[in-house]
Parts: C-alpha cells; sequence; structure tokens
C-alpha cells in the first residue's frame, strides 16, 4: 500500500511540474513511435484476445492503429476498449489528457485513474513475478 502511495505522488508532482512551467510551453518536442505494423493474422488475433476482454490485445491494437498504421479512428476505437478494460497504459494517458487539457481538471478523477492504473501494474508484476528461475 505504501509503494502504491510513493507511485502516485511521484506522477502526480510530475503533472504538477510539467503544467506548471512556462518554460515547456515554449518548446515543441517531435516524437517519433516506430511500431512495427501488424500482420493480418494478428490483427485477427489481437481483435478476438480484444472482445473477449483482454485489456493487452486491445492496447496492442491501439498502438498498431494509431502509430503504425495510420487510422485514428480505428486508434481511438481500440483506445476506448483498452481504457475500459483498464489497461494501465490507457488509463495513465488519460489522467494525463484530463490533466493536460482542460483549464481547471478534475483531480479527483485524474487521482482515481492513476491509482486505478499503478494497482493494475502492481497486479500484473505480482502475477508474473517470479521467485527462482530455473534457467
Amino acid at each position: 500500500m505504501h509503494i502504491k502511495n510513493i507511485l502516485i505522488t511521484c506522477f502526480l508532482l510530475l503533472l504538477a511540474g510539467c503544467a506548471s512551467s512556462d518554460e515547456m510551453s515554449e518548446y515543441v518536442v517531435p516524437i517519433t513511435t516506430n511500431y512495427p505494423k501488424l500482420r493480418t493474422t494478428e490483427v485477427g488475433a489481437y481483435d478476438k484476445k480484444t472482445k473477449a476482454g483482454d485489456a493487452n490485445a486491445a492496447y496492442r491494437l491501439y498502438l498498431n492503429y494509431a502509430f503504425a498504421d495510420d487510422n485514428k479512428r480505428l486508434g481511438d476505437s481500440y483506445y476506448n476498449r483498452a481504457f475500459e478494460l483498464e489497461h494501465p497504459a490507457a488509463l495513465y494517458s488519460k489522467a494525463l489528457r484530463m490533466w493536460s487539457r482542460q483549464e481547471s481538471p478534475d483531480l479527483d478523477s485524474v487521482e482515481k485513474l492513476v491509482r486505478r492504473a499503478i494497482e493494475h501494474y502492481i497486479e500484473e508484476e505480482i502475477l508474473n513475478f517470479v521467485f527462482f528461475d530455473d534457467q
């Protein structure tokens, strides 16, 4: 529980620092993402998993359509599905969008999203934790 509070505090301080800096708004930093485009068979498999409720598959399709295939409509659709399925990265980015794109963001909503993202991230880490590596 203590680690979650530290992570949330760090994230919110980072957001506050970025949002309050006048110097940051003067600079535009181009960001390029180079995601490999999924093959048709992979898209079909991820779509099937998404329909079954797999948040990771929905987020992977979002990345594919938003960055590799340049299809905003499908990218947004899979992003929204990943958010509904509470994928941690989708939750974080939604919190960041709320924080940065609204003049008076609802800080309680931002904090709730960040907390959910951290909870999912920690759950995933616990499920994937290996006590002993047999290799």
